[in-house]
């Protein structure tokens, strides 16, 4: 029983998230009239997008953060990323800005300390682009 709530919770919110994907794609909202073969086709390419994004893209982008030559982080991937990432649905930003930071904040713990300045100004933009919504997130993960 437990399992089968679980499912429809996750169905209920994977359906909210299609129309999030579907209204922005279309540019219209989630109130429209009874879903035609248009708007699955619409919703099925948006799941298949973010399932791409999430199981590919975001894993390669991460790898490209840290630079293998220096052990700093590359700021304008960051950003990238970042801008990725708020894209997404709210979810989805929510499951992985803490791996996100996490890979900043790595970076401060360096000894070299151009490493260390090169991390503390990717973390500086990434608060900036972030917004005060989010700053607990970045405290967190810097005093852990």
């Amino acid at each position: 029983a437990v399992a089968e709530a679980a499912a429809e919770e996750e169905d209920g919110e994977e359906a909210g998230e299609d129309e999030l994907l579907v209204g922005a794609a279309e540019g219209g909202g989630a109130a429209d009239a009874a879903p035609s073969a248009d708007d699955e086709a619409v919703r099925a390419r948006a799941r298949a997008i973010l399932q791409a994004v999430q199981g590919k893209l975001l894993p390669q982008l991460y790898n490209h953060i840290k630079d293998p030559k220096t052990e700093g982080a590359r700021v304008s991937v960051a950003l990238a990323v970042l801008k990725l990432l708020k894209l997404m649905p709210p979810r989805v930003l929510k499951l992985q800005l803490r791996g996100f930071l996490m890979r900043l904040v790595a970076t401060l713990s360096s000894r070299e300390k151009s490493v260390r300045q090169k991390g503390r100004e990717a973390l500086a933009m990434v608060a900036v682009e972030l917004g005060a919504e989010h700053f607990g997130a970045i405290a967190y993960e810097l005093q852990s």
